[in-house]
C-alpha cells in the first residue's frame, strides 16, 4: 500500500490551517465604545475672499493672513527668542483631533512643500501649527509672491492671496541667521 503513506502527505498542507488563524481577520467592537469616541473634526473650507495679508500689530516679524476685525485664519511668524536658530511659526487656525499630527502641503505656482504639523491646544481648543527652521528650502514656496494653498485634514483648503509680504517676513528671518538675504523681488535684468 504505498498510496496511503502519499496520502498522509497530500492532506498535511491543510492541518496547518486552524481556527485560531482565521480569528485574526475579524475586528470585534462594542457599539457602546464606538459612541464614547469624539466624532472627527471636519470643517469646510474657509472663505477668504476678503481677506488679505496684514502686519500684527505687535510685531514687524508677524503676519496674519484674514479679515480685517477678524481672527486670522493664518499666521506667519519669525521667532527668535529661545530658539539656536530662527524658525518660521505657522499657525492655521483650524480645529484639529487633539494630538493629530499631518503633513501640511502648500500648494504655489512655482512649487509645492509638505510640512509638519500637529494640533496643540490654544484658547480652549486644537488648532494646526508648524514649526519649520528659517533657511528650511520648503518655505521658498512662499518667496515668489503668488498665491498659495495651504489644506490640512479635516479643515479645508485655505486660498492665501498673492503677496510679498509673506516673503519679506521669511527674508528677514533668514537674515538673522548670518544666511544671505533672500529678496522678494527678482534681480533687474541686464
Amino acid at each position: 500500500m504505498p498510496i496511503r503513506p502519499f496520502a498522509l502527505f497530500a492532506f498535511l498542507p491543510l492541518a496547518a490551517c486552524s481556527a485560531a488563524a482565521s480569528d485574526n481577520a475579524v475586528q470585534k467592537f462594542s457599539f457602546d465604545e464606538l459612541q464614547a469616541q469624539a466624532a472627527p473634526v471636519i470643517s469646510a473650507s474657509p472663505d477668504a475672499t476678503d481677506a488679505v495679508w496684514m502686519a500684527a500689530a505687535d510685531d514687524t516679524h508677524s503676519l496674519r493672513f484674514g479679515r480685517p476685525n477678524e481672527a486670522p485664519m493664518l499666521t506667519l511668524t519669525c521667532e527668535t527668542q529661545s530658539k539656536a536658530t530662527p524658525i518660521i511659526h505657522i499657525v492655521r487656525n483650524a480645529t484639529g483631533e487633539p494630538g493629530a499630527k499631518a503633513l501640511f502641503p502648500l500648494l504655489g505656482s512655482n512649487m509645492n512643500a509638505r510640512i509638519a504639523a500637529e494640533t496643540r491646544m490654544r484658547d480652549g481648543k486644537w488648532i494646526w501649527e508648524s514649526e519649520v527652521p528659517a533657511l528650511d528650502p520648503q518655505l521658498d514656496v512662499f518667496l515668489p509672491g503668488n498665491a498659495v494653498e495651504a489644506t490640512l485634514p479635516g479643515g479645508g483648503t485655505l486660498k492665501l492671496a498673492a503677496s510679498k509680504e509673506p516673503a519679506r517676513v521669511i527674508a528677514a528671518c533668514r537674515h538673522q541667521t548670518g544666511a544671505e538675504l533672500v529678496s522678494a523681488e527678482p534681480a533687474p535684468q541686464a
